[in-house]
């Protein structure tokens, strides 16, 4: 009866240790998701404002501003 109640318990452990695994890969695939989500809405927000700032020197005919 021991031996059953040993090789149940370790089968149960390998089974949530699996699970365990495949939860963390998910975690850190969703984490570098997140990363480079986050640098490219960073760079969307560069260049809308190089673009913004280009159009108000234009609309101010600054030639500095332009030149930048």
């Amino acid at each position: 009866m021991a031996i059953v109640t040993l090789l149940s318990a370790g089968g149960l452990m390998y089974w949530q240790y699996l699970r365990l695994t495949g939860a963390m890969s998910q975690a850190i695939l969703t984490a570098e998701i997140s990363g480079n989500h986050r640098d490219v809405d960073m760079m969307h927000d560069a260049v809308r404002a190089d673009v913004l700032s280009a159009l108000w020197a234009s609309a101010r005919n600054d030639a500095t501003k332009l030149a930048e």
